[in-house]
């Protein structure tokens, strides 16, 4: 009886231990961003930056570009999400609320400041896809994309998955500057806002199991929003279709995802009379 007490309480301060390295991480990281934040506060550095970045990011070909800015995309990563509620439901209401916080800083940041885009400034830039002049400030993409790899930091899963969320998050941070779309500032900003409220939500948010009821409720409800947003938004990145192709095939398989979900939730036995 003894050795399983001590067993278990090994087992909890280990869990404390690994809690307070996440926290140490996740505040290390906030911290270089809010470095990078410092760097491109100054309207010259801003400038120089986005033009190195801009320049030098055409080694790539366009379409990798556009293929790895759009990473950041809320359709795509609604649906992945959607896919990642499916599998693991106790992440339903955590990632919910990381979306709603994430969702209502970024349009409230948007139009307040109004900021006009690279494209309404500067008569010389690299742009990839649809040019476009206003709201430039933050950057969408790169708040969701770093939400998503705050929460991924949230996880259980490894530091090297948890290192490659990071890295993707950054490339997709860096393409934003590369297309054209976004000055770094903007980038940088938005990188912040996402950790913080992945950070914000993970705090709160405790990982709850929701009934079947409600979780295929859920689960309908969010994929008709993706399915109608996906049909009904403008696609900045046309010249490219692979791009929608691959969020068009990462739907289809999250539907089958719900479907096979359905199929393995457990039914209700009616007991004769």
């Amino acid at each position: 009886m003894l050795f399983a007490i001590k067993l278990v309480l090994e087992y909890e301060m280990q869990k404390a231990r690994i809690t307070e390295q996440q926290k140490s991480d996740f505040l290390s990281v906030l911290f270089v961003l809010f470095l990078f934040h410092l760097f491109c506060l100054n309207e010259t550095t801003n400038l120089e930056a986005f033009r190195f970045i801009n320049h030098y990011g055409q080694v790539f070909p366009a379409g990798v570009q556009a293929f790895i800015s759009e990473l950041g995309n809320g359709l795509f990563l609604g649906t992945l999400a959607l896919g990642i509620m499916v599998k693991q439901p106790k992440w339903s209401v955590r990632i919910l609320l990381a979306v709603v916080i994430c969702t209502i800083s970024v349009h409230l940041a948007k139009n307040y400041f109004d900021t006009p885009r690279p494209a309404a400034v500067l008569k010389m830039l690299n742009i990839i896809g649809d040019p476009r002049y206003s709201e430039s400030f933050p950057s969408a993409h790169t708040t969701s994309v770093f939400l998503a790899a705050g929460l991924l930091w949230h996880s259980e899963l490894s530091v090297k998955f948890k290192m490659l969320g990071l890295g993707i998050a950054t490339g997709t941070a860096l393409a934003r500057v590369s297309v054209g779309a976004h000055w770094p500032e903007d980038v940088v900003i938005g990188a912040m806002l996402g950790w913080l409220c992945a950070h914000l939500a993970c705090k709160y948010a405790a990982l709850v199991p929701l009934s079947h009821k409600v979780r295929f409720g859920l689960y309908l409800f969010l994929f008709v929003v993706l399915i109608s947003s996906e049909f009904s938004s403008s696609d900045h990145f046309a010249d490219y279709p692979v791009i929608k192709l691959v969020r068009l095939g990462l739907l289809g398989y999250v539907a089958y995802l719900i479907y096979r979900a359905w199929g393995e939730a457990p039914k209700r036995v009616v007991l004769p009379s």
